[in-house]
């Protein structure tokens, strides 16, 4: 069956597909959301449930044979040699539905710019009410005073807090599933979809956030 996702790859993927300035991204979580899966371009992260990003270098597969294999398709595919490593590091380590999800995310998912990557890696993930948030407490300020009120009032009214630039943060959907913290700058040159379809979970989002930050 992973044979048969590879030759696809080489059949719809162009060569170049990979070489631009954007980034590819894959992720998929294990159905207890206990553990989950971060490839950024050509970089590998896991995380567990305190949300924490956690970069692995992978190690040589066990399966060395299915690596030289994998690497001579990649090659011949244009597809970069670290990024091979790491889709035999998956293959080897996880199981098909995984592997599968990720390569579905790197080859036919959206693309993401460097902003977007480095905002990801200084998140932790935190799954709420069935969707996987990457949350970054740094952004929010509990002290600053902006327009008459804080961010802890804002979010006790299910609203967005504020950075200590008084700029309200924003959230939006990032690839297939995943929705991030942004500021109002990052969020203006983000690809991410706002959450149209999401208002009422949004709103809940902002008031269960406060939690651990606001007394």
């Amino acid at each position: 069956m992973r044979w048969v996702l590879w030759i696809l790859l080489l059949v719809f993927v162009p060569n170049a597909s990979l070489a631009q300035e954007t980034i590819r991204m894959g992720l998929v979580q294990t159905q207890d959301n206990e553990q989950g899966i971060l490839v950024l371009g050509t970089d590998l992260y896991t995380f567990g449930s305190d949300g924490a990003l956690t970069r692995i270098v992978p190690t040589s597969p066990t399966r060395k044979e299915v690596v030289e294999s994998l690497a001579s398709l990649g090659e011949f595919a244009g597809i970069p040699k670290a990024l091979v490593t790491i889709l035999s590091y998956i293959w080897d380590h996880f199981d098909l539905e995984r592997y599968t999800m990720v390569l579905w995310d790197l080859f036919f998912g959206e693309t993401l710019s460097r902003e977007e990557s480095a905002v990801l890696t200084a998140s932790s993930m935190k799954r709420h009410k069935g969707h996987l948030v990457a949350r970054r407490d740094g952004l929010i300020d509990t002290k600053v005073r902006c327009f008459a009120t804080t961010s802890c009032t804002q979010m006790l009214m299910g609203r967005p807090p504020f950075d200590n630039a008084c700029q309200l943060l924003a959230l939006r959907l990032v690839g297939r599933s995943l929705i991030v913290e942004m500021t109002e700058e990052e969020a203006r040159h983000s690809q991410g979809k706002h959450l149209h379809d999401l208002a009422l979970w949004e709103r809940v989002y902002w008031k269960e956030r406060r939690y651990g930050l606001c007394p």
